[in-house]
């Protein structure tokens, strides 16, 4: 049975934009249990910075720890002390964004949203954090939606203050308060999704 046959009522596609710690991968991590395929506009780059942290040598385990686990506040010495956090928001951003164009990661994610539709998945989006983001996925389907999610205080300091995290969402269509524990976020997510 496709995805799609699950959640009738759901939307095709999902943009999840948040702050810094505000539950957005733990949403996103909800709704892919369903059988959403799981997509960033950071995918693009964090594979990236991954091959780059492998051809510097690191184990693939320790690397993968640094683009998208725990470490990615650590210093690192592939990239002369920075942190991961760092480096991804510099090549998301700084060259990408900056250098190439707005649309460099969006257009990409824009084209695998096309793919997982037309193969009849359901698609989430983690991280919506600038307009031509929430373009991607207002046009992905007819029935997308994008939800924000607050209540929880970030605590990555100075990352804060990086131009990705000052995009305040207008009229979302949904807004889930996680300001208690992620089962009550789970929560919100399954009444909705669910009916």
């Amino acid at each position: 049975m496709a995805d799609i046959d699950l959640l009738p009522e759901a939307p095709r596609v999902i943009g999840i934009s948040g702050k810094i710690g505000a539950g957005k991968s733990e949403v996103a991590g909800t709704l892919s249990a369903w059988g959403f395929a799981r997509l960033e506009f950071a995918g693009p780059f964090k594979a990236a910075l991954m091959a780059i942290l492998l051809a510097d040598g690191h184990p693939r385990g320790a690397a993968h720890d640094l683009v998208y686990g725990a470490r990615k506040n650590e210093p690192c010495d592939t990239f002369c002390g920075q942190t991961m956090r760092h480096a991804r928001q510099s090549l998301g951003t700084g060259w990408g964004r900056d250098q190439i164009g707005a649309d460099c990661w969006a257009g990409i994610v824009e084209r695998r949203i096309a793919r997982e539709l037309a193969a009849g998945r359901r698609v989430v989006v983690e991280d919506v954090r600038y307009p031509n983001e929430a373009a991607v996925i207002r046009g992905a389907h007819p029935s997308a939606e994008i939800w924000q999610i607050t209540g929880r205080a970030s605590a990555a300091g100075v990352a804060a203050a990086h131009c990705s995290e000052a995009f305040d969402l207008p009229d979302p269509d949904l807004i889930l308060h996680n300001s208690g524990t992620l089962d009550a976020l789970e929560a919100q997510v399954l009444e909705y999704i669910l009916g």
